[in-house]
């Protein structure tokens, strides 16, 4: 605005002056913008608009709207940016911040039916250790945003009876049981190593033994065994042996094959038979520095290494018997002989498979399964066939089948007192109950009487007195025992 000012006097003189009066518009609009927040990905997202105004004129609000990835597409920002101009050119700007996040975990559809943390115990359903572990589950998982969240998966074996890179299933080699009379059915006190003819002890009792089953057929054989007159002398023997035959396949080879069954136990039809194919022992305590080299005998092949229910002459239990020829040192001599070597085996062996499964989203959120499958080291309890007839009991027992049935043994382990439950199908046997060492060594009898069908019979087992340690409870009713390993907890 321009105002020009004139002043004139009486005789007309005048003069004049300008005021020059500028109006501008130098502030900016005042700009309200919607609020920062934070959304997850499977909301819908709430764009407000902003709003302005002016000391002077109309305002005119602009948006620019930028989204800001992450590597996961379902956690991102958008950035809004709003300018609010007035019609001087005078601007204000604000930015809203929309965070898009993730904090939800995958959700279990299927489980196979399982809980998390349960348990499926596995049941041993043949003397040779034989198992249907279950296959794996698939997990079915769904997200609220992440259509391509995964699961991952894993196993792990618990316990020292777990296969390896090599070994499918393990054994342990036990003592030959002893009959009912204290000794073996060829009338010996229990053993599981006998040397003829040699310069230190000539038997030797288990103290603990491995079976190594390897995946191609083969087996190891780990055995410490202990002197009959010297506790403080024995040997650790480790014996190989190649691919085992069937019966059919042992005599179809060529020459004379045959089997050793000095008591008649057990059907040989259905043994494995095999060669040692190498054997060594060394010696330990006082027989320390002396060696042995374990080969095949006789060496024609005519009796083999033979595994089954009564292949090891001493009882009718699953296991195994060895006629070897050995040569090597005994403290500084050279010395060669004969020997053979037999036990008990227990491949029903347990441990747990820990199976882990994590699902995950983009985000990083998780859920966790998991369940165990038990393999209890217990045989698989067998079907009631109902009453059979004397000719049926007769073919029973003629096929070497079994008739104790031990439906539980608990507590397990125990300090005081513990219960062994047991059946059978047969119309009635008599049984004897007792408690031994690993070695074998009787330490109480604790039942001498009748089983009945169907009629399930209570065995208490007081064990406050024991020391503490593996035990075995033997169950035995004529050339058949029945063993459950009790641990005790003094």
């Amino acid at each position: 605005i321009t105002r020009t000012f004139t002043a004139t006097d009486d005789c007309g003189n005048n003069s004049m002056a300008t005021q020059t009066i500028t109006v501008q518009d130098t502030t900016a609009p005042e700009l309200t913008i919607p609020a920062d927040y934070t959304a997850e990905c499977d909301e819908e997202l709430v764009l407000d608009d902003a709003s302005a105004t002016d000391n002077c004129g109309t305002v005119e609000i602009t948006l620019e709207e930028v989204t800001v990835e992450t590597e996961c597409d379902q956690e991102y920002s958008i950035e809004r940016t709003f300018t609010a101009t007035d019609d001087c050119g005078n601007s204000s700007s604000a930015t809203q911040i929309i965070t898009v996040q993730d904090t939800t975990a995958p959700m279990i559809t299927d489980a196979g039916g399982l809980m998390n943390g349960e348990v499926v115990e596995v049941c041993c359903e043949s003397l040779e250790g034989g198992v249907t572990i279950p296959a794996a589950i698939t997990l079915s998982i769904m997200d609220n945003c992440d259509e391509d969240a995964s699961v991952a998966y894993s196993e792990e074996c618990i316990g020292g009876n777990c296969p390896t890179e090599t070994v499918e299933s393990w054994c342990d080699v036990l003592n030959p049981a002893v009959m009912p009379d204290g000794q073996t059915c060829d009338n010996y006190d229990v053993h599981s190593l006998r040397l003829f003819n040699f310069a230190g002890s000539e038997f030797y009792t288990t103290v603990e033994g491995r079976v190594a089953n390897h995946y191609d057929g083969t087996k190891t054989y780990t055995v410490t065994v202990v002197s009959a007159d010297d506790a403080n002398a024995g040997w650790d023997i480790e014996l190989s042996y190649g691919q085992f035959m069937t019966w059919q396949e042992w005599i179809d080879q060529p020459g004379a094959q045959s089997y050793k069954s000095d008591c008649g136990l057990g059907d040989h039809t259905t043994w494995m038979y095999t060669m040692l194919e190498s054997g060594s022992a060394e010696g330990w305590g006082n027989y320390a520095g002396s060696s042995l080299t374990f080969s095949h005998q006789p060496a024609s092949g005519y009796f083999g290494f033979q595994l089954g229910e009564g292949a090891n002459n001493k009882n009718g239990n699953y296991g195994f018997s060895q006629w070897m020829y050995y040569t090597g040192t005994f403290m500084g001599d050279a010395v060669s002989g004969s020997g053979d070597i037999f036990g008990d085996l227990d491949c029903c062996l347990p441990y747990d498979l820990e199976r882990s499964y994590v699902a995950s989203d983009c985000a990083g959120n998780e859920t966790s399964f998991d369940y165990t499958v038990r393999l209890t080291g217990e045989d698989c309890a067998e079907g009631n066939d109902g009453d059979i007839s004397d000719e049926q009991e007769d073919a029973v027992l003629t096929a070497g089948k079994n008739p104790i049935k031990v439906l539980s043994l608990q507590p397990n382990p125990t300090s005081d007192m513990s219960t062994l439950v047991l059946s059978t199908d047969e119309e009635m046997i008599k049984i004897r109950v007792t408690v031994t060492t690993m070695s074998g060594a009787e330490v109480m009898t604790v039942f001498n009487g009748n089983l009945v069908n169907s009629w399930p019979t209570n065995v208490e087992i007081p064990v406050n007195n024991l020391e503490s340690g593996m035990y075995q409870v033997r169950a035995q009713f004529k050339q058949y025992v029945t063993t459950k390993k009790l641990l005790v907890t003094n």
